[in-house]
């Protein structure tokens, strides 16, 4: 499922380890890290933004095929002695223009309590049976964060030459 923040234990760290190991993690994970950052106040909060390719999928108006749509993200992540605050502040889709719409970025609501994507017993709907791709995206990005911070090293890379 997809909630509004999590909170990641981090035994042992300071605030300040954090806070520097989160912008080290940012610096590696992004192609360009001084345009995703978009805020920070040292030993505080960092709020930086990313863009994943094809992340948000469901059926097109017949049911037939799924369209694809790249997801635009901004994470805020605030440091505590500890722990971590893991924060999604906006999600959007990017919609490409056609002869029905302008297109652009349109914001996207995940909570259970979307009618657009669940039915009142809590189910997806089947044009988003794919949605939960979305919420493993960040849980795997918020995982590599905390591995990092804990073991100064990404999951996805691997140290042996």
């Amino acid at each position: 499922g997809f909630t509004d923040f999590t909170v990641l234990n981090l035994e042992g760290k300071t605030k300040e380890e954090i806070y520097s190991k989160t912008l080290e993690w940012i610096n590696k994970t992004y192609k360009n890290p001084k345009e995703v950052i978009k805020a920070e106040i040292k030993d505080d909060y960092v709020r930086f933004e990313g863009v994943k390719k094809n992340l948000f999928s469901f059926l097109d108006v017949l049911m037939i095929a799924p369209t694809y749509n790249d997801v635009r993200y901004m994470i805020e992540v605030s440091v505590k002695d500890s722990k971590i605050k893991f924060d999604i502040v906006n999600l959007e889709m990017y919609i490409a223009p056609s002869k029905y719409s302008r297109g652009g970025w349109s914001p996207i609501f995940i909570d259970n309590k979307t009618n657009a994507y669940f039915k009142k017993d809590g189910s997806l709907r089947t044009p988003f049976k794919e949605i939960n791709k979305v919420s493993e995206h960040f849980n795997l990005l918020q995982d590599d964060l905390k591995n990092y911070i804990l073991n100064g090293s990404k999951t996805s890379t691997s140290n042996d030459w």
